[in-house]
C-alpha cells in the first residue's frame, strides 16, 4: 500500500484520473479487493500444444477459406509495409475497439506513429513481431492477427490479438486467420513448443474457435479500476491504522 501511493502521487502529477490493474494471482486479487476496486473486465489465457493441434481441422479451415473466398489474400510481414501503414492502423484501431472489454471505459487508438514506435520498441528487446492481414479483392485489409516471438524463450509463442471487420464477419475468416497462422508457426518456428492466447471470458465466438482447435484455459486475469481520488483516499485510510505500522 504504501508503494502503491507512491504511483498515486505520480499518477496525480500526470493529471490521470483513474487507475487500473490486472491480477492473476489470489493475493493480487485479494489486496485490489481490499482497495475496493471495481472488477470491469476478465481475461482468460488459453494455452495449445503444437503436439496437440488438430491438424486436420486446421487443413480443413485452410481449404475452405481459400477456396470459398479465393479472391481474399493474406499478407504476412514484420514492418507493417509504409504504403498500407495508414489504412492498418485505421482498421487495427476499428477491430481492437470492436472486442468485447466488459465495463472498460478506453479506447486504443493505433496511429502510422505509435506504429512504428512500437515496432521500434520491440525490436530494441529482441522480440519479433509479425502481423498477418487479409486483404479483400478491392484492396481493403478485413482482418489481423498477429504474434510475437522471443528467442529468449523459444519454446513459446504468443499470439496477441485477432480480429475482423464487422461487415467481413460470418465467412469464416477469423477461423481462417487462425489456422494461416498455425500454419506458419509450424513452418517458420518449429521449436516452438505451445502457443498462448488471451480472450475476453465475454467473447464467445473466439473461444469457441479456440477450444475447436484445442487451446485449453491456463488462468483468469482479472481487471480492476478505481477513481484515482477514491483509490488515494482508501490508501490513505489503510496507511493511518495503527496495524500499519
Amino acid at each position: 500500500t504504501s508503494v502503491l501511493k507512491q504511483l498515486i502521487e505520480t499518477a496525480k502529477v500526470l493529471e490521470k484520473t483513474t487507475i487500473m490493474t490486472e491480477a492473476d494471482n489470489p493475493m493480487g486479487v485479494e489486496f485490489c479487493r481490499h482497495l475496493r476496486g471495481e472488477l470491469v473486465h476478465e481475461e482468460v489465457q488459453f494455452r495449445l500444444y503444437m503436439e496437440d493441434v488438430d491438424w486436420q481441422l486446421v487443413d480443413q479451415w485452410l481449404h475452405r477459406g481459400r477456396t470459398k473466398h479465393s479472391d481474399t489474400q493474406m499478407e504476412f510481414f514484420q514492418d507493417c509495409p509504409e504504403g498500407d501503414i495508414e489504412a492498418f492502423s485505421r482498421v487495427y484501431t476499428e477491430i481492437i475497439n470492436q472486442r468485447p472489454t466488459g465495463e472498460i471505459e478506453q479506447e486504443l487508438i493505433t496511429t502510422p506513429e505509435s506504429r512504428r514506435i512500437e515496432e521500434r520498441n520491440l525490436r530494441r528487446r529482441g522480440i519479433e513481431w509479425y502481423t498477418l492481414i487479409s486483404r479483400e479483392h478491392n484492396g481493403d485489409i478485413s482482418g489481423l492477427t498477429d504474434i510475437m516471438y522471443n528467442p529468449e524463450e523459444p519454446h513459446r509463442m504468443n499470439q496477441y490479438f485477432t480480429g475482423v471487420l464487422a461487415k467481413y464477419r460470418r465467412r469464416g475468416l477469423a477461423k481462417r486467420l487462425k489456422a494461416e497462422m498455425l500454419e506458419a508457426i509450424r513452418h517458420r518456428f518449429p521449436g516452438v513448443e505451445y502457443i498462448t492466447t488471451s480472450t475476453a471470458r465475454s467473447n464467445r465466438p473466439m473461444r469457441a474457435i479456440n477450444k475447436e482447435l484445442g487451446f485449453q484455459p491456463t488462468k483468469t486475469a482479472l481487471m480492476f479500476q478505481w477513481s484515482l481520488e477514491n483509490l488515494a483516499k482508501r490508501t490513505d485510510r489503510i496507511l493511518k491504522r495503527p496495524s500499519a505500522s
